[in-house]
């Protein structure tokens, strides 16, 4: 009950209540209720407003309960790196720009929003201030980083004690729910690729069928150098395989490498080369560049898992020429010539000798 000339109500605003310019749009004397004044004339159980009396005529109050969604998270670059071929993944250092779309124009306070990538990155959207209903962010390819098909995975989540509220001049509605509509993620529009894996010597190996065998000086062997994936080699370098030959080592160039993950090799062997097992010294690139297709590169490391002698194989190597020598004494060796000193007959020749001993310095 109530006696005045005014009456008060509370208007609270529910969850998904919103319009641009509040106003009444109808008044009701509820249950058996009823107003009346002083004298007993009772006011209509449904009211009119008069003209200009509206609260709208007053002043404008907007009404907002619905509190911000992510629309969507996607990419305008294309699915490879300009001037790649289709299907190209991208590679180390490459990056792409990714634009999250909310319902609204939103801040994000304290902390960021973090989205986690199926390439295994965690991608964090900076705080800011400067309320905005698309905000992008940059995702740079990392080391280690891989997935066949680029998108966010799983619902985004805000770090620490961050807040993401929509724009309002009193009580912003804070965002609660961060799921990605099925049709919003970066996968709908795009079929990325993301190869953060650089490229890596497999093995060593040679080719020749037999485990152990000797070469000598002149002769060639083929070496065959596996990758972990097909690599290009460019800038007017050689790959250059070092062979553990004793003094001098024997080296490998190899010039031509075109999208392959095998290339062979031949090693010549040369002067006072000499090893009774063949196995590699170090790998190394004399200049310009060897990339697997998304342009990683060896990072300088061309250290290998498989040696060519990882098969049992024991190759020998033999660059040595004699040196030039005189005979210092033949003599001979058995027969019923010799005494029983073995020395007295030794310079007696007949057919019951079984062999020559030749002496040289």
């Amino acid at each position: 009950d109530w006696n005045a000339s005014t009456a008060r109500g509370a208007y609270v605003v529910a969850v998904d209540d919103e319009i641009d310019e509040l106003s009444v749009s109808s008044l009701a004397i509820g249950g058996s209720g009823s107003v009346k004044d002083i004298y007993g004339n009772g006011l209509s159980a449904t009211p009119t407003i008069p003209p200009g009396s509206n609260l709208e005529d007053d002043r404008t109050f907007k009404i907002d309960g619905v509190a911000p969604t992510i629309v969507s998270i996607r990419t305008t670059d294309p699915n490879s790196p300009i001037g790649s071929p289709a299907g190209t993944p991208y590679g180390i250092d490459d990056y792409i720009d990714i634009d999250i779309t909310f319902s609204e124009s939103v801040k994000l306070l304290t902390s960021s929003l973090d989205l986690v990538l199926t390439s295994g990155k965690t991608l964090s959207v900076p705080s800011f201030t400067l309320a905005a209903s698309t905000k992008q962010v940059r995702y740079t390819v990392a080391e280690t980083e891989q997935t066949d098909l680029l998108e966010v995975t799983g619902t985004p989540t805000l770090a620490g004690s961050a807040t993401l509220r929509d724009d309002l001049d009193d009580s912003p509605n804070d965002m609660a729910d961060f799921t990605i509509p099925g049709a919003g993620n970066i996968s709908e529009t795009r079929a990325i690729k993301i190869d953060g894996i650089r490229p890596f010597v497999q093995s060593v190996t040679s080719s020749i069928a037999s485990l152990v065998d000797t070469f000598r000086l002149g002769q060639t062997v083929d070496i065959l150098v596996t990758f972990s994936e097909p690599v290009t080699l460019g800038g007017g370098g050689n790959l250059l395989v070092d062979l553990e030959t004793g003094t001098p080592d024997g080296r490998v160039t190899i010039s031509t490498i075109n999208n392959t993950a095998t290339v062979v090799g031949t090693y010549t062997v040369g002067v006072g080369e000499l090893i009774k097992v063949l196995t590699v010294k170090e790998i190394s690139l004399s200049a310009g560049s060897l990339e697997d297709a998304s342009g990683n590169d060896f990072d300088g490391d061309y250290s290998f898992i498989d040696d060519i002698d990882a098969d049992g194989s024991a190759i020998v190597i033999d660059g040595v020429v004699p040196d030039g020598f005189s005979i210092f004494a033949v003599t001979t060796d058995g027969g019923n010539s010799e005494t029983s000193d073995g020395v007295t007959y030794d310079d007696i020749w007949n057919s019951t000798n079984t062999s020559a001993i030749v002496r040289v310095p």
